[in-house]
């Protein structure tokens, strides 16, 4: 509940220091180098945001799937999953040997990989008398019945 109430006032702090520059502009040129860099904190700010959420995933993606090693993936899939820059060379790579289609399919195995280890995230998170529980370990066996399909 903190969070978005300091989203939230973050928002409408950078927005009325960015309207009253606006607004003292014609007075002030500096006015005017504030509000800028109000809009701009905001972008900066957003982007740090999304860096650190991306950087979160990664660490609940390594977490989840270091067990389903051996099992559903292999230590090279494994490295690929939690590395943005293996899968984007691996993806060039499966595009310039096998076409579009490879890649795509390649896309596609490692959107699956992630879908496990956040469903496994939300399992572990979840008590294993609630109703979702099973849901959720459903949707596991599903996932990786599908990835199995893409093995062969």
């Amino acid at each position: 509940w903190i969070m978005p109430a300091v989203g939230l006032a973050l928002a409408v702090a950078f927005h009325a220091v960015h309207n009253l520059g606006i607004a003292l502009a014609a007075a002030n040129a500096l006015a005017l180098l504030v509000a800028i860099m109000a809009d701009w904190a905001g972008v900066v700010l957003l982007l740090i945001i999304v860096l650190l959420a991306w950087r979160q995933e990664r660490r609940w993606i390594a977490s989840e799937l270091r067990s389903e090693v051996g099992r559903t993936l292999t230590p090279d899939e494994y490295a690929a999953a939690i590395s943005y820059g293996r899968r984007l060379r691996l993806w060039f790579d499966t595009l310039g040997q096998g076409g579009l289609r490879a890649a795509l399919r390649s896309s596609r195995h490692y959107h699956y990989l992630a879908r496990l280890a956040f469903l496994k995230r939300r399992l572990g998170a979840t008590r294993s008398d609630e109703p979702k529980a099973t849901d959720l370990a459903r949707a596991i066996e599903q996932v990786r019945t599908r990835l199995a399909e893409y093995g062969r």
